[in-house]
């Protein structure tokens, strides 16, 4: 069954349905192919969400794991900037690329999901990993 969809015959109540049923399944990643379509949504780990913790949480000791997305190998840099190799105890940005998974010709960034030091690297260079495989661990700073 194919059915043609505009973005705006999407409500914002249909989105926020979809992503509520993802999360009651406990689903990090829902996507949805057809012919001539594709929609992928992706629901961040409820560890990013430590802006909501109570007042007096000790989040600076929280760490967050940077897991694959994909089955691909792990560059712990990328291709053509060798020098750009995170290494624990590194201050990291949120958004800051912390590895790269390479999957066919498809380059994929690892991004940093918080402010922080790398606290842990849990994945040999050049290895091949799973999906949802724990790459590296970051220590949550503010």
């Amino acid at each position: 069954m194919s059915k043609a969809v505009s973005a705006s015959a999407v409500s914002e109540d249909e989105i926020e349905q979809i992503i509520t049923l993802a999360k009651e399944a406990n689903l990090l990643e829902l996507s949805i192919r057809e012919e001539e379509a594709y929609v992928r949504v992706v629901l961040l780990p409820k560890a990013e969400d430590s802006r909501n913790a109570p007042d007096g949480a000790n989040r600076a000791s929280e760490q967050m794991e940077v897991t694959a997305s994909l089955a691909a190998q792990y560059l712990p840099q990328h291709p053509f900037r060798p020098n750009g190799r995170v290494k624990v105890g590194q201050s990291v940005r949120k958004g800051d690329p912390v590895g790269y998974l390479l999957s066919g010709p498809l380059l994929t960034p690892l991004l940093a999901p918080c402010n922080g030091r790398i606290a842990d690297l849990r994945v040999e260079p050049n290895r091949q990993v799973d999906y949802g495989t724990a790459i590296l661990s970051i220590s949550h700073e503010e």
